[in-house]
């Protein structure tokens, strides 16, 4: 299979259609090859179309016919002699960053927060331990009922936030992406740390919990909305230690100390 990835933010005038199906003969842009025309080269195409909630609704209802049908017109002849396009053995997924969660009426934080059920993060001994707030949860019901129900609630919110209730009908299902944990906030912030010492030819083997606990206070303070963030408190605390370490071969690093004054000690692999 291959994969075809279209960012539809550049799709947000009506004749930008072309760009997808192809350009009637004397339109500019005909020589162009349309992003459809993948399809031909490669039946099993996987298409990523990113920024839904930002295209035209012209070029959404492009898609109508293939969500329907599995198949869509072509303005000219394609590689393969067809004017159509034959999506029946592909897969297509949109991106969007509409609000689908079920309760519109509560404040919902931005980017990767943490859920009102939190009520305490505590780490301890290179330990984390989560408390929650005790909430009414939902009688068990049925998998196959949840799902439907989820994806309904999903599909009405995706139509208040804008978008085309014909559009919205024809999605099999809603995936949401929900905030990160603590716990994978921490991994993350591990995960960077060792990033910014190979930038800098600087190999890690150990990180000190007292770094990695100040350095998770300090990243955390602030409320950060994402976790991109966490790179520049890890540059302004660590890159001076990282930069005055010479490379060897065949040598990693133990981070010690403390953030004020982080010590890298050498060990022999």
């Amino acid at each position: 299979y291959s994969t075809v990835w279209t960012d539809l933010n550049n799709f947000t005038e009506p004749h930008a259609v072309a760009r997808l199906v192809g350009a009637p003969p004397g339109y500019v842009g005909y020589e162009d090859e349309p992003v459809f025309e993948a399809v031909n080269r490669n039946p099993y195409t996987v298409f990523i179309f990113d920024e839904l909630d930002k295209a035209n609704p012209a070029v959404l209802k492009t898609f109508m016919a293939i969500m329907d049908e599995g198949r869509c017109a072509s303005q000219k002849v394609s590689s393969n002699g067809s004017r159509e396009y034959n999506f029946k053995n592909s897969l297509i997924l949109f991106s969007s960053n509409a609000d689908l969660s079920e309760n519109k009426s509560a404040k919902r934080k931005i980017g990767f927060s943490l859920p009102d059920s939190l009520e305490n993060v505590e780490i301890k001994d290179n330990a984390v331990s989560v408390a929650y707030s005790k909430s009414q949860q939902r009688a068990e019901e049925p998998l196959a009922k949840r799902i439907y129900r989820e994806t309904e609630q999903a599909r009405h919110r995706f139509v208040e936030a804008g978008n085309l209730r014909e559009i919205a009908s024809r999605f099999q299902s809603f995936v949401q992406f929900k905030p990160l944990s603590e716990e994978a906030k921490v991994k993350i912030l591990a995960k960077q740390i060792l990033e910014t010492g190979f930038e800098y030819g600087v190999r890690l083997s150990y990180i000190a919990p007292s770094i990695m606990q100040e350095m998770i206070r300090e990243a955390t303070s602030e409320n950060s909305l994402t976790v991109r963030s966490f790179r520049g408190i890890i540059e302004g605390y660590l890159a001076p230690a990282f930069a005055g370490t010479d490379e060897k071969p065949n040598v990693s690093y133990r981070l010690e100390g403390d953030l004020l004054n982080p010590k890298l000690e050498p060990v022999n692999l």
